[in-house]
């Protein structure tokens, strides 16, 4: 069953990351979305956005594929591993297969776009651009090298989640008996703030590619899921309350994580985005929200 408060976030998500990419090629700055808000132009704000709009994806990505495991198996433990690796393939590689052929054609017009570039110069084949694409390390190519291919490139996030969901099913029959699974993810969420921190001093912004500076987003989707599971067996509530628990909850994670580089203010609009779809929201709750919407957007 579709959740359409999930569906209006991933909508948002997608406009922020479309106008992302296009203001790299077409400044935003010099139309009117260059007014000044909180000492930042709005379209320097949409761009930062746009790059948390993928991070937000993962989030959303980590909750359903956990809540559709548990309401297909029962409890983690029982997931069918056959049948969870041939609905991912099934999912992606038809739509993935299809980018990529026309990638490839339109590249063969020769539209820059859709050509290989190289960018700190080396130059990378196209083939084995192609190869990355399709055995999920697109992101460290792109680490290594930079975006050797625009229109391919942004497959990095792709890179990301299937290696997360490779091993996701195993874990769970490993680990989902007992307390393992939620410690795994817990360790998760605990290093990539960490990792990121590592990388913090480098110019090129590149290590935000990496699996282990995203990884924490999945996994926090993926608890958010079995709280929603676990706390909604015990008191009669509202789903959509922890599904927004769970969003809230991690704008504030994403928030302590990344303030020392003064990046809050997705933070501040997806708060306020979901205190609008949250279908019961308590008052108490919506109170906490708007005080922290506030915090952030001041800091």
């Amino acid at each position: 069953m579709r959740n359409n408060k999930i569906d209006l976030l991933r909508g948002i998500s997608i406009l922020l990351v479309l106008l992302h990419h296009f203001n790299i090629p077409y400044k935003l700055h010099d139309t009117f979305l260059g007014i000044q808000i909180f000492g930042e132009s709005l379209s320097t704000l949409i761009a930062r956005n746009g790059n948390y709009g993928v991070t937000l994806f993962f989030v959303i990505s980590g909750f359903l594929i956990t809540q559709h495991t548990l309401q297909r198996s029962g409890t983690l433990a029982q997931i069918k591993l056959k049948d969870f690796y041939i609905r991912r393939i099934a999912r992606i590689m038809p739509c993935l297969v299809l980018l990529v052929v026309l990638v490839t054609a339109l590249g063969a017009m020769g539209l820059k776009p859709f050509i290989n570039q190289a960018p700190n110069d080396i130059e990378v084949s196209y083939g084995l651009t192609v190869f990355s694409a399709f055995t999920f390390w697109m992101n460290i190519l792109i680490i290594e090298n930079g975006w050797v291919n625009y229109a391919l490139g942004v497959l990095w996030s792709l890179s990301v989640e299937e290696v997360f969901y490779l091993v996701f099913p195993i874990l769970c029959v490993v680990l989902g008996r007992g307390k393992g699974f939620i410690i795994f993810l817990l360790a998760i969420i605990v290093y990539a703030p960490y990792f990121r921190s590592l990388h913090f001093a480098e110019e090129s912004g590149a290590y935000l590619y990496h699996y282990f500076s995203s990884f924490d987003g999945i996994a926090i989707g993926c608890l958010t899921a079995l709280m929603t599971q676990r706390m909604s067996q015990k008191i009669q509530v509202s789903e959509s309350w922890f599904h927004h628990c769970g969003i809230d909850g991690y704008c504030y994670y994403m928030h302590q994580s990344r303030v020392s580089r003064g990046e809050s203010a997705f933070c501040s609009i997806v708060s306020n985005v979901d205190l609008l779809v949250c279908s019961n929201p308590l008052l108490n709750l919506a109170l906490y929200c708007q005080r922290y919407s506030v915090d952030w957007a001041r800091s």
